[in-house]
């Protein structure tokens, strides 16, 4: 017995494949030309007609892969499966990657986040521990009826310090709160966060308007700075695009992200992995549009939000490499 998905899915290519037709006969009509030099053949049938919906089935559902679907039918099934999710398909909840030589989707950070609002998932960390190298992260997830979930994420630290080690120690807690919310909203794939740990694994970016036979496969190359990197940018994101962010809190993100005109430590980090070539093009992409949009905001931020008094900036000032950033006169100074 089909499932919905499936009866939706048939639905969906059989009424492209019309589409396709009822374009081309509106075309005979109106050609120039004499209709009988233009009429339709079956090959012509057959070019529409490229995959009928029994086959993309069972290509897809049964074993798993898309690689043998066609752009345009691959593009019908990514939208399907976001409508049966109550998922935005225009956020990229989904990328696909080549696994043991099959293309499968995995799930993206706007995947996870969606998810928590459109069920009302609540997550909480239960647990942290290190266990040898590595640092466990434990979360819980609870729905409205009271069922509750749990899973792990887990990253090694081995020697880790300082910015390094608070990046490992937020991808733990990143991997283990999406991991919950997939598995108790019943979504047995792979997350963003556990990409990186899969052995032989080959992220692609497909273009919906690629021809059949190009090749648009970008190899992922592992590298432990670009996710350190990665993994301060996205806090950054996080903390910025907060409502609730604050002066204290721009300032203090601006100094660790930087700026072109003054890059932080951060920055020429950023700057050495993007002008380098240990990682891929798509990756250095992704690195560059999260790096402007966090700047872009925090510009934003500080022609919005206004310093506190200067009394109140002394008691609240952070102990960290970022206190540069905060006013010089000494505590009791006159003013």
């Amino acid at each position: 017995m089909p499932t919905l998905l499936e009866r939706q899915l048939a639905a969906s290519v059989a009424e492209v494949q019309q589409r396709k037709r009822d374009d081309l006969d509106e075309w005979l009509s109106a050609a120039p030309v004499p209709p009988k030099r233009l009429k339709r053949t079956k090959k012509m049938t057959v070019a529409l007609a490229r995959i009928d919906p029994g086959t993309m089935l069972e290509r897809v559902v049964v074993h798993g892969d898309l690689s043998k679907l066609a752009p345009g039918d691959r593009a019908v099934y990514y939208g399907q499966v976001c409508e049966s999710l109550g998922l935005n398909p225009l956020t990229r909840p989904f990328e696909y990657l080549t696994l043991n030589g099959k293309q499968i989707l995995y799930a993206r950070r706007d995947c996870t986040d969606q998810l928590r609002k459109i069920h009302s998932v609540s997550v909480t960390i239960r647990a942290r521990e290190q266990i040898g190298d590595l640092l466990v992260v434990t979360a819980q997830a609870e729905l409205p009826s009271g069922r509750k979930d749990e899973s792990t994420g887990a990253v090694s630290v081995g020697k880790l310090q300082g910015e390094a080690l608070a990046n490992a120690m937020m991808k733990a807690e990143t991997k283990a709160k999406r991991r919950v919310t997939l598995s108790i909203c019943g979504l047995a794939m792979l997350d963003e966060s556990e990409v990186d740990s899969v052995r032989q694994e080959q992220p692609v970016h497909i273009s919906p308007h690629a021809a059949p036979d190009e090749d648009t496969t970008e190899p992922a190359k592992p590298s432990d700075e670009f996710n350190d990197v990665m993994g301060t940018l996205e806090s950054a994101d996080r903390y910025v695009f907060d409502p609730a962010c604050t002066w204290e809190t721009a300032n203090r993100w601006r100094g660790i992200v930087g700026n072109k005109g003054n890059p932080s430590e951060l920055g020429k980090r950023l700057s050495a992995l993007y002008h380098g070539d240990a990682i891929s093009p798509s990756q250095r992409k992704e690195m560059g549009a999260l790096w402007n949009r966090i700047d872009r905001k925090l510009t934003a931020l500080e022609g919005k939000l206004k310093p506190p008094p200067v009394e109140a900036s002394f008691q609240d000032e952070p102990e960290d490499d970022t206190a540069a950033f905060a006013p010089t006169r000494e505590p009791g100074e006159e003013g």
